[in-house]
């Protein structure tokens, strides 16, 4: 029965929208990744793009931006931004401004092919985005919200409701893939504790805690690159974004090179922590736990997965998996797709991929689920 709790948990986490984007204040990045989903058709090369969209029929949205925090003051005239995409690329940018009641009509936006438009304000040095329903020809008009909130320097109470790992072996160790979903429960925007005393010090706000010996780190979504982003010898990883209320998803890559065939991974909760759910393609390998419990293995595709999980870490609290049996010699960029049912990507880019295949596996077997526990 627990481990159905998990699942459905899990369901209830990631189907969850991350909601609004966070962006460092006084920078104004293109939105979205800019890459291709797999299966997706390639991006418009830039004379295809100019043909199209000199051809363009026109659209228009409406955009309002409303107050998240409840004693903050009307939002009146701020700058915005929409960004038109396309096949993973920005097509088209256009700046105006919110009137006096918060709201404004962008026209002339050129949409000859299907675009997804993502608005951004500016708002108390922050930047909140949010993304509309698709232009076309057909549909070339759309309505978009955008929430925006009061900033604060006091530190929120936030924490983090599930650290989803996902373990590949790969013959240079363990590629590990992340997911965090983590909450800030406040109604104002988080700047971060400032590193230093200066005038314009950069803020740190979200932390994780990589396992000791990570290589090769990998930023995906939740973050703004390398720019504000921080790791230090202690494998702290700092945010320097602002922490916006509501939930946030985190996504991040590394390896954790095997040393005589053995690998660690352990982590330690930054924060207070709800769940930490491991996943392992079993491949008879020597798995040892330490602060956490085995929920048994089952059959996922041509894989067998092990899954693991631990449960309220208090900050400091250690908990992982120990492996032994592993062999040497590749990088991050040379594991295969191997264990693509249980990537971790797939459940923060493609909803509940990973999940829906979670479920079938251990609501079938519940008979077993209830031995484990």
């Amino acid at each position: 029965m627990k481990r159905l709790l998990v699942v459905s948990t899990m369901i209830a986490l990631c189907s969850t929208s991350a909601g609004l984007a966070q962006i460092a204040p006084g920078e104004n990045p293109d939105a979205g990744t800019g890459s291709v989903t797999p299966g997706q058709p390639a991006p418009l090369d830039e004379a295809q793009l100019r043909e199209r969209m000199a051809a363009s029929a026109v659209g228009r949205i409406a955009v309002r931006a409303v107050q998240g925090t409840p004693d903050g003051p009307a939002i009146g005239a701020a700058p915005i931004e929409v960004l038109l995409y396309h096949r993973g690329q920005v097509v088209h940018s256009q700046k105006a401004e919110l009137d006096e009641h918060g709201v404004v009509l962008v026209e002339g936006l050129p949409v000859a092919m299907e675009v997804t438009p993502v608005v951004q304000v500016a708002y108390g040095g922050v930047f909140y985005q949010e993304t509309g329903s698709n232009l076309s020809p057909q549909t070339p008009e759309a309505t978009i919200e955008v929430t925006v909130f009061e900033t604060t320097d006091e530190r929120p109470d936030w924490h983090i409701l599930m650290r989803h790992v996902q373990i590949e072996r790969g013959e240079a160790g363990l590629v590990v893939n992340e997911m965090i979903q983590a909450e800030n429960p406040g109604n104002r925007t988080w700047l971060g504790d400032p590193v230093d005393d200066s005038k314009d010090a950069k803020r740190d706000a979200a932390q994780f805690r990589l396992p000791r010996g990570a290589t090769e780190v990998q930023l995906g979504a939740g973050f703004h690159g390398w720019c504000c982003t921080t790791l230090d010898e202690t494998g702290l990883m700092s945010v320097q974004m602002p922490m916006m209320p509501g939930k946030a998803q985190y996504r991040f890559a590394y390896l954790l090179p095997a040393s005589k065939s053995k690998a660690e991974l352990l982590l330690s909760a930054p924060v207070s922590t709800d769940h930490v759910i491991a996943f392992f393609a079993d491949d008879g390998s020597e798995v040892t736990m330490t602060g956490m419990k085995d929920l048994g293995a089952e059959t996922m595709g041509a894989s067998n997965v092990r899954m693991f999980q631990a449960e309220s870490l208090l900050p400091g609290q250690v908990a992982g998996l120990s492996f032994a049996g592993l062999t040497g010699g590749a990088d991050l960029e040379a594991v295969s797709e191997t264990n693509s049912q249980i990537k971790v990507y797939a459940a923060i880019g493609g909803g509940l991929v990973l999940l829906a295949g979670i479920v079938a596996i251990f609501l079938k077997s519940p008979k077993q689920a209830q031995a484990a526990n």
